[in-house]
């Protein structure tokens, strides 16, 4: 049986590999039993929810603008398979974060399917959403975020495979030194046919850090807690800002790594890719705890020089 792993959003959005990343002890006191325990906070697993769990399904019918947000699935050689979130921003170039791209050992996925789940779909008479999601429902056992997912009946959206798979030099994707790598981690999907076609794509722009202060955003994608071939939206607002990253309280978790970071009032255009999470259930509720690599003028001239030898 093929082994499933569920995107641990934040680096180990896609893979199993970021489950051990650097941390820090905490003393933590309960005062309610009276109890106190050393906690190991590790900063990037997967995703939070911030507060309330506000994502909206978005499945089917997309705005004009989300349309252009695409779920992935890629497997390994070893038949082990991830789930990540992306973004078209040509008519074959999907943008995603480079540790959905490759596993813990940095060899690359095998194959990698990129769907369009905003766009309206048709019926699928095959089993497989089906077979995915009762394995969602199974690997969800024992998760903190413990909603069922549920299908309606089964579609199939437009769809392309990857052909080449593109990811810095730089990207280690090694978990114990993920904060050395982290401001190379993003990636690019050729696919092997025109699906920005349909679904139109996003542009992508480096902005100042002055623009970005306090903004609302609009983040997309797909949970690991959702169902396979499904497009979710969350909001919220960026917190604070360092020279790569941006810290934000847009609910998230494992699968929505790779999944494009808009403005709200600019919602054509990536600002940033939803990749990590700084998070834990002991930092108080309120906190910006997700982040996201900030799109830089570099990300800007690697794309534009991808697109010009793909």
């Amino acid at each position: 049986m093929n082994k499933i792993f569920f995107a641990l959003a934040a680096l180990a959005a896609c893979s199993p590999a970021f489950a051990q990343e650097d941390s820090s002890f905490w003393r933590v006191y309960d005062t309610k039993t009276k109890k106190e325990q050393n906690v190991e906070v590790k900063h990037f697993r997967s995703m939070s929810i911030v507060g309330e769990d506000d994502r909206q399904e978005i499945t089917g019918r997309a705005q004009k603008f989300e349309k252009a947000a695409v779920v992935l699935e890629l497997e390994a050689s070893d038949g082990t398979k991830v789930v990540c979130s992306g973004a078209m921003i040509g008519k074959n170039i999907v943008l995603t974060a480079a540790h959905c791209l490759t596993t813990e050992n940095n060899h690359f996925y095998q194959t990698v399917q990129v769907t369009a789940a905003g766009l309206q779909g048709d019926k699928d008479k095959s089993t497989r959403q089906k077979d995915f999601t009762k394995l969602i429902k199974e690997g969800l056992k024992g998760s903190k975020v413990n909603k069922t997912p549920t299908i309606s009946e089964d579609l199939i959206f437009p769809s392309a495979k990857a052909v080449k798979l593109w990811v810095p030099l730089n990207w280690k994707n090694i978990s114990s030194k993920y904060d050395e790598y982290k401001s190379y981690d993003y990636g690019i999907i050729i696919l092997d046919s025109n699906l920005g076609d349909t679904t139109g794509w996003f542009k992508i722009t480096s902005k100042k850090t002055a623009e970005l202060q306090q903004k609302e955003i609009i983040v997309l994608g797909r949970g690991y807690d959702k169902p396979l071939n499904t497009l979710w939206r969350s909001e919220g607002r960026i917190g604070s800002l360092s020279s790569h990253f941006i810290y934000h309280n847009a609910d998230m978790v494992g699968g929505n790594s790779g999944g494009p970071i808009l403005l709200k009032d600019d919602p054509y255009t990536i600002i940033a890719i939803n990749n990590f999470d700084q998070g834990d259930e002991y930092l108080p509720e309120g906190e910006y705890v997700n982040g996201g690599l900030r799109i830089s003028d570099d990300i800007i001239i690697s794309v534009n020089k991808i697109q010009t030898r793909k």
